[in-house]
């Protein structure tokens, strides 16, 4: 319940999932290294989480894996605190001021991905029967100059994306 955060006064999760859980992996399992090789993905808020890294650390991710993930926003701390977290839990993700620090938003990130980086691969798919709602963050990755020249595949019946597929059940930019 990090959002993939290091965390004010806490756990810093994001650099354990960057930085230190890789070093681990590559050594443990003698892996080979270097951002061509690396890939991350997850389910629902783990699929949160790999977007966010590949699109925060794009020198050290080839690409992002993103299954049945809400790409909500912490943009909204009231609206997630009147629906999933205590003020506390929020706080303690955002600070006591509950202030989103732009490398914590995914909305950003897109937005501001940075022209000369190397662009992650990303595969994202969810089904039309999933409860999650189409978020700001889904449609950037379509709306924003990160598309270009980065390849992104959507698969599934993405309700989303329906416009674009018209039901082919996949997508390659």
């Amino acid at each position: 319940r990090s959002w993939y955060c290091d965390l004010p006064g806490g756990t810093n999760y994001f650099t354990y999932i960057t930085e230190e859980l890789p070093e681990l992996v590559h050594r443990m399992f003698k892996l080979p290294e270097g951002r061509e090789n690396t890939y991350i993905g997850g389910l629902s808020m783990g699929g949160y989480g790999a977007l966010k890294c590949a699109l925060r650390r794009p020198d050290l991710y080839c690409g992002a894996m993103c299954y049945s993930s809400g790409f909500f926003s912490l943009e909204n701390a009231q609206h997630l605190m009147d629906v999933y977290y205590s003020e506390g839990e929020m706080k303690s993700i955002l600070g006591q001021d509950l202030t989103l620090r732009d490398e914590d938003s995914l909305d950003y990130l897109i937005r501001h991905f940075p022209k000369a980086a190397q662009k992650p691969r990303l595969y994202v798919s969810c089904g039309t029967e999933d409860f999650l709602p189409i978020t700001l963050s889904e449609r950037l990755l379509m709306d924003q100059p990160l598309t270009n020249g980065s390849e992104i595949c959507m698969e599934g019946q993405l309700r989303s994306y329906n416009k674009v597929i018209e039901g082919s059940g996949r997508l390659l930019i």
